[in-house]
């Protein structure tokens, strides 16, 4: 039996409380140092892919690196699962590899995505241009 903190629960999530919880599903995290960044806003930040999303986000940590600053950066949004990140060493390029099964969540955050067969490039690894997009941000948690 699952149970649930009332406090996380969201009415209008009704069966798909699963898919509504107040979480990105991150993956994994890579550190990207100050040392190299292709820009400034690239520079000491963790980059953490999300299952859910279909989303790399990117946290600034503060100067000495003990703590997440400002606002969390959204990169882009894909229709896939992402499980893993690497950095080119030129820290110009990501590679992420995707998921080849599981389910995230739809663009709007509420209910199951689409299923795998709709998936862009399940179970591959896909390079982009490390480039920070002006959408806007993410809000910190608790913040």
């Amino acid at each position: 039996m699952r149970t649930r903190a009332p406090a996380l629960q969201d009415p209008a999530c009704g069966e798909d409380v699963d898919f509504c919880l107040p979480s990105i599903a991150p993956a994994s995290l890579e550190y990207l140092p100050a040392d190299h960044a292709p820009n400034a806003a690239l520079a000491n930040v963790l980059l953490v892919p999300a299952l859910k999303t279909g989303s790399p986000f990117v946290f600034k940590l503060s100067g000495d690196g003990n703590w997440v600053q400002g606002d969390t950066q959204q990169l882009f949004r894909t229709r896939n699962r992402y499980r893993d990140t690497a950095v080119s060493p030129d820290h110009t390029k990501i590679y992420i590899a995707t998921d080849s099964h599981g389910q995230p969540r739809t663009a709007t955050g509420r209910g199951p995505g689409p299923r795998p067969a709709c998936w862009t490039t399940p179970g591959s690894i896909l390079e982009f241009s490390l480039t920070v997009p002006a959408v806007p941000a993410v809000p910190a948690a608790g913040g």
